[in-house]
């Protein structure tokens, strides 16, 4: 599938996620007026189309990236930073309602550093996903890792998980990357990744060398938020120099790779242009082995952490 052109420019990153078969949802944020949403249909002879551009209901106006997530079929929900508060929108059945303001557990309101991060996944051998976040706070940026409720008087607020919150914390200047990689046996059973480009001057450094911030890969050893062994709590592996956010990708029904788009500054220009990135990984569960291969200026480029 070749590029699709909009009429329109983006000011921050999009949000993109699966609407129905054979159907992808963008939400975007335009250089002016609000937040907008385009429905791009790939047909079976691979033909594409996109309808016409809707604007989403409240007149928001995006301060950040936009995050998109398919929680169950054929409904998407969307997020964006604005105004100090985390808006959410729902589209079931192909109708945007008016957006949500989020809220913790403890009924204040999210107010988010910059976009979020958002995946569905899994915990403690559930049988059910549940819709995980990494939001960057607004004094600090450290990145809190959530699980939005679906049930009980919390229902629709987030509640943080604990066992997240050890050293080394996250602190994030754009939108992280989330994503849940399945095991091999059991889809219950695996481990979250996030990327994330640090805050201004390091405010974490896990590898200062050349006082440089590098942009971070962490992963968690598993998904238990008890017990001694593959917990819920991150590991952390430098992914050189990001520009803005970044996303993650994994879907829970198809394969096994993990997919990222970063954004990296091109050190062979002086105009000071940005190239993209796109790294494919595969992640065993007894070690973990990224396999990428991207498009560097003209260079093919490999990678492999463990």
């Amino acid at each position: 599938m070749g590029a699709i052109n909009f009429a329109g420019t983006a000011a921050y990153g999009p949000g993109l996620a699966e609407a129905g078969a054979g159907k992808l949802l963008m939400v975007w944020q335009g250089t002016s007026g609000s937040l907008s949403s385009n429905l791009i249909t790939l047909d079976a002879a691979g033909a594409v189309s996109t309808a016409s551009t809707v604007t989403l209901p409240g007149a928001i106006t995006s301060a950040g990236d936009v995050t998109a997530v398919t929680p169950a079929s054929g409904v998407v929900k969307a997020w964006a930073p604005s105004g100090n508060r985390l808006k959410q929108w729902t589209y079931p059945n192909g109708v945007w309602p008016q957006p949500v303001d989020q809220q913790w557990a403890d009924g204040s309101f999210i107010s988010p550093r910059s976009g979020i991060g958002a995946t569905m996944g899994y915990q403690d051998s559930g049988a059910v996903a549940n819709l995980y976040a990494a939001i960057p706070s607004t004094s600090t940026g450290v990145i809190e890792f959530a699980r939005q409720e679906s049930s009980g008087g919390n229902a629709g607020r987030w509640t943080k998980l604990s066992s997240w919150a050890v050293e080394p914390r996250g602190f994030s200047s754009g939108r992280p990357g989330l994503a849940y990689q399945r095991g091999t046996s059991q889809a219950n059973q695996g481990r979250f990744y996030m990327t994330f480009n640090q805050m201004p001057g390091c405010a974490l450094d896990y590898h200062p060398y050349d006082g440089d911030c590098q942009a971070m890969l962490q992963f968690t050893e598993g998904n238990f938020t008890t017990g001694s062994s593959k917990r819920l709590q991150p590991i952390a592996f430098d992914d050189g120099d990001l520009l803005g956010g970044s996303s993650l990708v994994h879907d829970l029904t198809r394969d096994l790779n993990l997919r990222a788009m970063l954004t990296h500054p091109d050190p062979n220009s002086q105009l000071g242009s940005q190239r993209a990135r796109v790294v494919c990984g595969r992640f065993a569960s007894g070690f973990t082995v990224l396999e990428g291969t991207g498009r560097h200026g003209d260079d093919a480029a490999s990678e492999e952490r463990r």
